[in-house]
């Protein structure tokens, strides 16, 4: 039923429960004196992978771009507006405006579950310029044939070879994308910590036995002793903390900066499965 469904979001994932969202707290001084705070849903694309290979309690991790956190210091190829194209075997030009674009790491089909029906979630993502796509957005381009190998433009510039078609997203997660494209395009400008206006979510996956509240403490001393410390170089008035937040809280996010899911309210969906509950025993 759909509120049963929805109480247990991102819950499909392998070792969910051992997943976790690395975020950063910023704060910072505004012109009156008045100390302001926000929760960054985004973090630096290289503190995820700087963590992945220095504390030893984390297992994998893997980022994800989306459109509206597009920015140039990552994302120098193109802006937030994105249109693809495809020419036919008839010369027939096929262009559509996408809303819903991501960049995302090669390991990003295996960390977590959103199942390709073309293409291997082992390799799909591991070359530059290649992208997997939606089982709607193939249909929307190809129709009837088949997506993978076929070529879309980017902007009417850049070529994106397709090597994957990933089921339609189910309802119950918290992400949204339709196209997603190889972070290796971009490697040159995420592997370096930059300050700057938008960014990745980055997911780290837990060593089993790990306890998230314990290891939160330990990569805010992580993340202190690199990007806070940076941060105030620039800034005298900011500074950061990083937090981690539980894969299954995500799709009931409210206030948090960058963050632009619909958040599920989940009191909403207890009232909806306690009445099912109660119709049921009528």
């Amino acid at each position: 039923q759909y509120s049963q469904s929805e109480l247990h979001a991102d819950q499909f994932h392998p070792g969910f429960d051992r997943i976790g969202r690395f975020g950063t707290i910023y704060r910072f001084t505004d012109s009156k004196g008045n100390l302001k705070e926000g929760k960054l849903a985004i973090n630096d694309p290289q503190m995820a992978r700087s963590a992945s290979e220095e504390l030893g309690e984390i297992e994998d991790f893997t980022r994800i771009f989306l459109q509206p956190n597009f920015q140039s210091a990552h994302i120098p190829l193109h802006g937030r507006e994105i249109f693809l194209s495809y020419v036919d075997n008839a010369s027939q030009r096929k262009p559509f405006a996408e809303k819903n674009v991501a960049y995302a790491d090669p390991n990003f089909f295996r960390f977590f579950n959103y199942p390709l029906l073309h293409g291997n979630a082992t390799s799909v993502l591991n070359e530059a310029y290649t992208v997997a796509i939606s089982e709607s957005v193939a249909r929307k381009y190809f129709g009837d044939t088949d997506a993978i190998n076929k070529t879309l433009q980017l902007n009417d510039k850049i070529p994106l070879r397709v090597t994957g078609v990933f089921k339609d997203l189910p309802k119950n997660t918290h992400l949204s994308f339709d196209v997603v494209i190889s972070t290796v395009t971009i490697e040159k400008n995420i592997s370096r910590v930059t300050l700057t206006n938008g960014g990745p979510y980055c997911y780290l996956k837990l060593n089993h036995g790990v306890d998230i509240l314990t290891f939160e403490e330990k990569i805010k001393r992580f993340s202190d002793e690199r990007y806070n410390k940076l941060m105030k170089e620039t800034c005298a008035t900011c500074s950061s903390e990083a937090y981690i937040q539980p894969l299954t809280e995500l799709p009931y996010n409210e206030g948090y900066w960058f963050d632009f899911s619909i958040p599920k309210s989940k009191y909403l969906l207890l009232a909806l499965k306690a009445i099912s509950v109660v119709i049921l025993l009528m």
